[in-house]
């Protein structure tokens, strides 16, 4: 059985640059955006219920898709999702405004940003888009910069930068060792001490990647919807495609997590966050609660913890400034 009760996220920021009152945004339009999970439109509140509280602007850039959100403290105020591709820094601030704009939020507003980026050619747009364009810090995750988390690998700087912040994020939201299994592009499997102590994962091709190849390779396999069938033994060889698919990625994650229970031992949780979550989550005998925001929460709390000058926060800087 899921869990879907999100933990308790209120957590006040208190820092001197964010002591001041800002502006108070524009009125809202008519109308609610449309986050691309349903399950999600019930955490978006609206901008300028919270008077005084710092904004931020958290990134999320993955290999399919990116994901930006505006926080106003620990309130979720605005969420969208873009296509990972090559764009320039105009492009970004361009797109950030027109999508500001519509949630009613005052591009002048934001007061930081956090980036984690696993894509090296789109990093350097958003540093510019956040520092030059904005004029806002820009704090990037990465190794050096989560604090209280300590890293128990061989290379932490090959860590990917998502699988940092959702294990800093599991092991302020969670009580006791957490697993994290995320279900993107790849699909990982992290382990979290409820210390900060991070002690490695597992990596695998994710759901998306193994069900294309599948209908490249097999000639007589057609492609069919990322579907959980109704029976794990159908009858029609499209829904056995299906069962093969999910089920399949289901049993893969449970055989892993028991396998590193019984290496590491005392996980408390199985968290599942990432574009497949909540499709395999409910046919998953290990996954214990589904958190689809734990990456962009995880650069909420990081900015709380750290503050636009603290952790190697980049400041904003003229055009041509080295």
């Amino acid at each position: 059985m899921v869990n879907r009760t999100k933990p308790d996220y209120d957590i006040l920021i208190d820092h001197p640059r964010w002591r001041r009152v800002l502006r108070s945004p524009r009125s809202l339009r008519s109308g609610e955006p449309r986050p691309w999970s349903r399950s999600w439109r019930q955490v978006l509140a609206r901008p300028g219920e919270r008077r005084g509280t710092p904004m931020v602007l958290a990134v999320d850039v993955g290999n399919s898709t990116t994901k930006v959100a505006v926080f106003e403290a620990a309130n979720l105020v605005g969420l969208w999702r873009l296509s990972t591709r090559p764009r320039t820094a105009d492009e970004l601030s361009i797109t950030l405004e027109q999508l500001l704009r519509r949630r009613g939020i005052d591009f002048g507003r934001l007061d930081m940003a956090a980036l984690c980026s696993v894509v090296p050619y789109a990093t350097p747009s958003w540093e510019d888009c956040a520092i030059n364009d904005l004029g806002i810090p820009l704090l990037e995750a990465n190794h050096r910069t989560i604090p209280d988390l300590v890293l128990t690998v061989d290379n932490p700087a090959a860590v990917g930068a998502d699988r940092l912040v959702n294990a800093f994020a599991a092991s302020h939201l969670f009580a006791g060792a957490t697993m994290v299994v995320s279900l993107g592009t790849a699909t990982t499997l992290d382990v979290v001490r409820e210390d900060g102590r991070y002690l490695g994962g597992v990596i695998a091709p994710g759901v998306g990647i193994s069900a294309r190849a599948l209908f490249r390779k097999a000639a007589q396999v057609k492609a069919v919807p990322l579907e959980v069938p109704a029976s794990v033994l159908p009858s029609t060889s499209f829904a056995q495609v299906q069962s093969g698919i999910m089920f399949g990625t289901a049993a893969q994650i449970d055989g892993l997590a028991a396998r590193i229970q019984e290496e590491v031992g005392g996980v408390k949780q199985v968290v599942a966050t990432g574009g497949y979550a909540e499709a395999i989550a409910p046919i998953s005998r290990t996954i214990t609660t589904v958190e689809p925001l734990l990456t962009l929460r995880g650069l909420q709390i990081l900015t709380q913890r750290q503050g636009p000058r603290a952790c190697g926060a980049q400041q904003p800087r003229r055009r041509g400034q080295p």
